[in-house]
């Protein structure tokens, strides 16, 4: 099932000759640029932020291995260890921490901002 040029060219004048110009706003295209400068710069954060996770997770696992290789039985002792819930937990607070800092303050101070 093709559509010929001619039929393309049907389709594409009927759909001008309905669309009314007077309904686009005057800074539209400002407006549209600004939105996908955002959305842009918030896909950079979110990038930016999960590239120094990663770095972050890729050291600890280092450490780790080399803890685990270094005395095995003191590391599984530390897992088991009722205190290690709250290491888990502080490491999980300062990675939201973080994260608000990283990401969710520039994405805030970006959509807020008077100039754009």
């Amino acid at each position: 099932m093709s559509i010929k040029n001619n039929e393309i060219d049907k389709l594409i004048s009927e759909s001008i000759e309905d669309f009314d110009m007077t309904k686009i706003p005057f800074d539209f295209t400002e407006k549209l640029g600004r939105k996908f400068e955002f959305r842009s710069y918030k896909n950079m954060l979110f990038k930016e932020w999960g590239a120094k996770i990663m770095v972050i997770i890729g050291i600890s696992l280092c450490i780790t291995g080399a803890f685990y290789f270094y005395s095995p039985v003191k590391l599984i002792e530390f897992i088991k260890d009722k205190n290690s819930f709250f290491i888990l937990l502080a490491i999980i607070i300062v990675l939201f921490v973080f994260w608000v800092d990283q990401v969710l303050l520039k994405i805030l101070i970006k959509k807020y901002d008077k100039k754009g």
